[in-house]
């Protein structure tokens, strides 16, 4: 705390893997208080992140639809997937503000933007077939760039054991090489939108709700189909056992059952495509000691 109203916060690790090299991350944040009550306060960030490609994408290799012999020769296939070679981190630098704001005991206003920088993203780089017969042969490699800016704002109102909240993202993100470059991933819908509740009814039930619209999500350059906008409704309800130490949660996910959408997952070059996830009972147990 470097007064009444400024707090600096800092944070800094320091990684290394065997697979791939020497890395760091961290968050510097400044955060000022408009006013003695700190009921308004300003935050301004600055940030690194990294992901180390995991050994499955650095080793993979695969052959898929075998061709016929003769008349070509034994051993061709129409699909070719050949190992990487001296992979690096996917690194992302990032610049962050925000204000958080209590406008009255009861209502709170959160809003953030943020600008980001992606370097080494990995993804499929096809090459032209050197024996001259069409086929597709690729290997998964640091390829290319992105950027990303976007801003989150969230109105809460909170009284008596109950909490609910509206909130709206919007992310755009840009690819260096543009829309045909594979990053094996999906990426992220421009448009959120959604609410949250949660009601606490007495000192061991709680009930939870939360929704959520998205915008179309939009694809990498390997081929699969965008997911169009779909909504998704959460709701759970929570007790309190052995004397608070533990929780148990039980509810249902995606209520509204998006289950049509059939899309590829990462690293099936063969085309196998599977259903998204859909409604989902579960329950959860948790206990602190």
């Amino acid at each position: 705390e470097i007064s009444d109203r400024f707090t600096l916060e800092t944070q800094a690790r320091i990684d290394w893997y065997s697979g791939t090299e020497l890395d760091w991350s961290g968050r510097l944040s400044g955060l000022y208080a408009l006013d003695a009550g700190k009921r308004h306060v300003l935050r301004l960030s600055a940030a690194k992140a990294f992901r180390a490609p995991q050994i499955s994408l650095r080793e993979i290799r695969t052959n898929r639809v075998p061709l016929p012999s003769p008349p070509l020769p034994p051993g061709l296939f129409g699909v070719e997937l050949r190992r990487g070679e001296d992979f690096e981190n996917e690194e992302t630098y990032s610049v962050e503000g925000g204000y958080f704001g209590r406008l009255s005991e009861e209502v709170t206003l959160r809003a953030d933007f943020y600008q980001q920088w992606y370097t080494d993203l990995v993804g499929a780089r096809v090459f032209d077939d050197p024996l001259g017969l069409g086929r597709t042969v690729a290997a998964l490699e640091n390829q290319g760039d992105a950027t990303a800016h976007g801003i989150e704002i969230e109105l809460a109102y909170a009284r008596e054991g109950l909490r609910v909240s509206g909130w709206y993202a919007y992310n755009d993100f840009d690819l260096s090489e543009g829309p045909s470059q594979s990053v094996r991933a999906f990426l992220p819908a421009r448009h959120k939108v959604g609410a949250t509740a949660r009601w606490r009814l007495d000192k061991r039930w709680t009930l939870i709700g939360n929704y959520r619209w998205s915008d179309t999500t939009q694809v990498d350059g390997v081929g699969n189909e965008e997911v169009g906008p779909n909504h998704r409704l959460d709701l759970a309800a929570a007790v309190n056992v052995m004397d608070g130490k533990g929780e148990i949660e039980f509810g249902v996910s995606d209520l509204l059952n998006r289950t049509e959408d059939a899309v590829r997952t990462i690293g099936t070059t063969g085309g196998a495509e599977f259903e998204t996830p859909g409604r989902t009972l579960f329950v959860r147990f948790q206990i602190r000691f």
